[in-house]
């Protein structure tokens, strides 16, 4: 995929942003030394930035993807005569390639769900934000790689409706839809069959990283507005970097993401900071 280097510089920043919480978070919680470290409203307030600024990032890079994609298979086309020039094993991949990173996303928030439920279980996560990226890149990926449904829809006006969807279904796991005054009650039954991934938790539901399909599908969806209203704006911002030494962070995110509470609840533990049962 295209590196731009404005991309690949705000993905460093929230990495470096994750990873100096996720150490406070383990000293303060996991070590037992203040338990209630999470719930307090600075804290609820960065993690919040965390998480949306990495959903934020991918919808973007999503954007990025579909351009290419579309210029390879040539969107003026029919979709045979487009395929048609897509030849070759290679090419073949790389067209699919959101459909596999999307199934490797889920697979790895799989696998950190086995490991926290196995190795630290009062931490365990399920429906962290490796599988929501996974689940919104499928999804977004059937929408997009085969219809173009998202971008058929006008910049400006998606922009708008998923920002405007997002806010309005921000409370969703709180039992309601709706902001300030103006609130409308979901229906029980919703929270009582447990449909926690798409964000309607029942009482018994316990994550300690849950990020559920709702409302969060539309900050990544925003996202991929954004970047389009960026390119078309302000093009030239994108192949700009504030600092140059932070692009290799942004390029292996994933692979950051991915290791470093391993390595540093191993550094804890070897330090005798935190004691794992």
């Amino acid at each position: 995929m295209q590196r731009l280097a404005f991309l690949d510089f705000v993905r460093a920043v929230a990495v470096v942003n994750m990873v100096l919480f996720h150490a406070c978070y383990d000293m303060q919680v996991v070590s037992g030394s203040f338990v209630d470290w999470q719930y307090l409203p600075w804290v609820v307030q960065w993690q919040q930035v965390g998480v949306l600024s990495f959903i934020y990032i991918a919808g973007m890079s999503l954007a990025v993807r579909a351009d290419k994609i579309g210029k390879d298979l040539g969107q003026r086309a029919t979709r045979e005569q487009s395929l048609a020039k897509v030849e070759g094993r290679g090419a073949f991949l790389k067209h699919y390639k959101p459909l596999m990173q999307a199934f490797l996303l889920l697979f790895l928030g799989q696998c950190i769900t086995w490991a926290t439920v196995y190795f630290l279980p009062s931490e365990a996560i399920y429906y962290g934000i490796l599988t929501f990226l996974g689940s919104a890149l499928l999804l977004s990926y059937v929408l997009e790689g085969r219809w173009q449904l998202l971008s058929r829809v006008n910049t400006t006006a998606g922009f708008v409706l998923s920002l405007l969807l997002f806010v309005l279904t921000y409370h969703v796991q709180l039992g309601y839809v709706g902001w300030g005054s103006w609130r409308y009650q979901l229906p029980e039954w919703l929270y009582q069959a447990n449909y926690a991934f798409w964000g309607f938790p029942d009482d018994s539901f316990v994550s300690s990283d849950y990020v559920s399909f709702l409302p969060h599908i539309f900050m990544y969806w925003l996202g991929f507005y954004a970047y389009k209203l960026l390119k078309a704006k302000r093009s030239k911002l994108l192949a700009w970097s504030p600092c140059k030494g932070l692009e290799p962070i942004g390029r292996h995110s994933l692979a950051i993401y991915f290791l470093h509470q391993p390595l540093l609840l191993g550094i804890f533990w070897a330090l005798g900071v935190i004691y794992l049962k």
